[in-house]
């Protein structure tokens, strides 16, 4: 028996070095492509909580929100009212700027925090006559003194010098500064101000319990919003959650290709070897025995490969292009954070040896169902039973896809169970529909062309295919699953871009938008409201519209996006997105409450719903005219302007362009320049989905190559006696090119139809639902001549690939 497993598991992949290598690149590509997306979407998601916390660490208990100190509650007083076993550390949080790599301005948040209460902070640092003392995490540090052992930076309009010796740092992840609060304090002018108050346990992992009624009652008077660590954990994935979802789908589908060139090549091993499974059988090993020697060796060929993909994620992990974003995460902060949890390797390890595992089950029953007599006496298979089974499968198909379409259109707001199951149907139908299609595409392509069945050479490469449909259809589906996910994220892309196009159109009919440019990469306001003031009373025949943004409004459980521009509203009105009433049932009519600056809890009316692509989570706006009542308005996210017509355009456009060049870091934008900072956004969104286009297609020539191995390995027997009768090296690269291009050119096909399928699902199902949007759908009719060039091309590189490998093959060894 120990001779048995060695040769299963060790000699046959010695022989056929080739497939087992291919196979393991995909395991080991998908699975770092599944570390990868999971390390980033781990790290959106607590580099966010640490920043809504202070980067309090594991201590922290709950936060204090629009804390006012009064008369007749102040901290002492709200210290007095604190179980045993907790304190308070008040926070004032701010930004500081400096120049970058580039010289681009960049931002760091500085935390204003009471630094005696620190041990990290060196004693001689803290009674020392420093200006103003500095603790900075290890990130931070990096940051700052990359170019130098001094730089300069920006603090509320303050400019401060720092230098290397006279920081200290701190291992802790993120990005930030840390320094005492009077000190940020009196620099911005901020005495007796709290951006929130952070209630931490002095025991380690003490449970959060025990506060009173009073502690509430006190919360509730005074208006301060209360927070927990969970609660904030909770929001924070609501926020993240199109992020999350996005890598997510975009990991496993990698991985699913790469299950389905396991399922090819294992099924390639049992076609290959069925004749020494009924051998061994009649030798006495059990069919238990095969069963699970085609399940070990998946499992080992699984771990293996998933061992290799963890290890190529981790050295890729910070590459650029694997990244992904959207409005309320900083790739600064996302970056900074190294130390991966243990569940993202043990989920990464056990998807790909379970995942190989069960993509090799089918050919392990077939092993199991083996008849020693009928392999020896090399029964012949039952044409007329396998068309039968064709046909039924067929007609299972089409009503696989039916139900596909119909679950997958499903409304459920905030929800892609229905919209992922109707994927699922759609795929595994057209799966099933790829026997009988390979069967019936051979006789077809015969009838319309007559030609093609007098070149022998053509007929005979194509019948070994139809001959074995069941396996040629596992590489065919390797091949349509990449091309129909290419074709419908390319799809969805298309679609969100020509959605927004229009939406800024409609939207923004301005000739210009004034920007501050070197704040825009930080997400800041950076226009001053003094120089609209000044604008509008210097230029009323210039139409001027102030365009504020708050990226991150936190509203009961979620942050959305509040946008305030000139519309008509009384005081205490809103419009909210189509997205959020969608996703929120709650529309025009209904009421939102959330805490302004200015009046705290307040309860607004939405009077209307209205499109809006600002944000995935949905949109509040508020008119300008009232936005100043509710919050404090230092700077403007953008101006709009729109210039007078008739003969003082001209000079209205030179004394325009003779204002932004008083101001240094201010930049115009015209139509297009917006259109296409906008496309940027989006495309800086979406950019991981173009990583996984790119496995997919590389993955495919991995199948298509794996698969014209097996057809040179296995019909050697064929290939020699061709050989022996006269076939020549070119015959042979023919040969290979025919089925190569058969496979890539039927696979392209049915890809492209399943994508025709998939894609509304994925738009108008899965999108709708996920993020209530109703895009204008863009299918990219124009990649299918793209598509009809390439695979002759593709088909020709994989086929050479294939030739060279075999070319040396001796004949006196093929005839055995």
């Amino acid at each position: 028996m120990k001779v048995i497993w060695y040769y299963y598991l060790w000699k046959y992949h010695a022989d056929n070095k080739q497939k087992m290598l291919l196979s393991l690149v995909s395991i080991a590509l998908g699975i770092s492509l599944f570390f990868t997306t999971q390390v980033n979407s781990w790290r959106a998601e607590e580099s966010f909580i640490d920043s809504q916390i202070a980067y309090s660490g594991e201590n922290f208990v709950g936060q204090m929100e629009h804390f006012i100190p009064s008369d007749d509650f102040d901290l002492k007083d709200l210290a007095k009212i604190l179980p045993n076993g907790y304190e308070i550390d008040p926070i004032l949080q701010e930004s500081i700027y400096f120049r970058g790599d580039e010289d681009q301005l960049k931002s760091i948040p500085i935390l204003g925090k009471d630094i005696f209460a620190y041990t990290i902070f060196p004693e001689n640092q803290k009674q020392s006559d420093f200006e103003i003392p500095i603790l900075m995490s290890e990130e931070a540090f990096a940051q700052l003194f990359a170019k130098g052992d001094a730089i300069n930076i920006q603090i509320c309009q303050q400019k401060i010098d720092l230098t290397k010796n006279k920081v200290s740092t701190t291992k802790q992840s993120g990005a930030f500064l840390l320094t005492d609060i009077t000190t940020i304090q009196k620099i911005c002018g901020k005495t007796q101000q709290y951006s929130k108050i952070v209630i931490y346990s002095i025991v380690p992992n003490q449970e959060n319990a025990g506060f009173s009624e009073l502690f509430f009652e006190k919360i509730k008077k005074h208006s301060i919003t209360w927070e927990t660590r969970e609660g904030i954990r909770e929001k924070t994935g609501k926020a993240l959650g199109s992020l999350k979802i996005n890598l997510l789908v975009v990991s496993l589908v990698s991985v699913l290709i790469s299950f389905f060139m396991i399922t090819n090549a294992f099924s390639s091993l049992f076609y290959a070897r069925k004749k020494e499974f009924g051998i061994l059988l009649s030798l006495g090993n059990s069919r238990f025995s095969n069963f699970v020697l085609f399940a070990v060796q998946a499992f080992v060929l699984g771990l293996v490969g998933s061992i290799l993909g963890v290890l190529l994620g981790t050295y890729l992990i910070d590459f650029p292009i694997l990244s992904s974003s959207n409005t309320i995460t900083d790739e600064q902060q996302i970056r900074s954070y190294h130390n991966v949890p243990d569940w993202i390797y043990l989920s990464s390890l056990a998807i790909g040896s379970l995942g190989a595992l069960a993509a090799a089950l089918s050919s392990s029953w077939k092993s199991y169902q083996i008849q020693a007599i009928e392999l020896v006496r090399e029964r012949s298979e039952d044409k007329e039973t396998h068309s039968k089974v064709f046909l039924y499968s067929f007609w299972v198909a089409i009503l696989f896809v039916l139900i596909g379409i119909t679950v997958g259109l499903f409304p459920k707001p905030q929800s892609i169970i229905y919209g992922l199951l109707g994927v699922g149907f759609i795929i595994i139908g057209t799966v099933l529909l790829l026997p009988m299609c390979i069967q019936k595409a051979f006789s077809f392509l015969f009838a319309i062309f007559p030609s093609l069945a007098g070149k022998a050479l053509l007929r005979i490469s194509w019948e070994e295919i139809r001959r074995e449909p069941l396996h040629n259809s596992i590489t065919v589906s390797t091949i349509f699953l990449s091309i129909a996910l290419v074709f419908t994220l390319q799809t969805l892309t298309d679609s969100y871009e020509s959605s927004l196009l229009r939406w800024v159109e409609e939207e923004n009919p301005f000739d210009y938008s004034l920007i501050d440019e070197e704040k825009l990469a930080t997400g800041e306001p950076g226009i001053p409201i003094s120089l609209y003031d000044e604008w509008k009373n210097k230029y009323p025949e210039w139409k001027l519209e102030p365009f504020i943004i708050q990226p991150k409004f936190p509203v009961e459980k979620n942050y959305y996006t509040l946008h305030a521009y000139p519309f008509s509203s009384k005081e205490n009105e809103i419009m909210v997105s189509n997205n959020f009433c969608y996703l929120e049932k709650k529309c025009d009519g209904d009421f939102l409450t959330f805490h302004t600056e200015k009046r705290g809890m307040t309860s607004f009316r939405i009077k209307a719903v209205k499109e809006h692509f600002f944000s995935e989570r949905g949109t509040i706006m508020m008119s300008s005219d009232h936005y100043d009542l509710y919050f404090k308005i230092k700077y403007l996210n953008s101006l709009r302007i729109q210039l007078p017509t008739g003969a003082n355009r001209s000079s209205a456009e030179k004394e325009l362009q003779n204002q932004v060049k008083k101001h240094k870091s201010l930049k115009l934008l015209n139509q297009n320049e917006l259109k296409n900072l906008y496309v940027i956004g989006m495309r800086q969104v979406f950019k991981s989905l173009d990583l996984l286009k790119l496995s997919s297609i590389f993955l495919t020539m991995l199948s298509l190559l794996n698969a014209l191995l097996y057809q040179i390995k296995e019909k050697g027997k064929l290939l020699a006696s061709l050989r022996a009768i006269g076939m020549d090296k070119f015959q042979l690269f023919q040969f290979v090119f025919f089925q190569s291009a058969f496979l890539t050119g039927f696979g392209f096909l049915i890809g492209v139809l399943n994508s025709a399928l998939v894609a509304p699902v994925v738009v108008f199902g899965i999108n709708k639902n996920a993020f209530g949007w109703s895009l204008d759908f863009r299918y990219p009719i124009s990649w299918l001549g793209i598509g009809f060039f390439l695979v002759p091309v593709l088909a020709t590189f994989v086929s050479l690939l294939a030739f060279a490998s075999q070319k040396n093959s001796k004949l006196s060894q093929d005839l055995k």
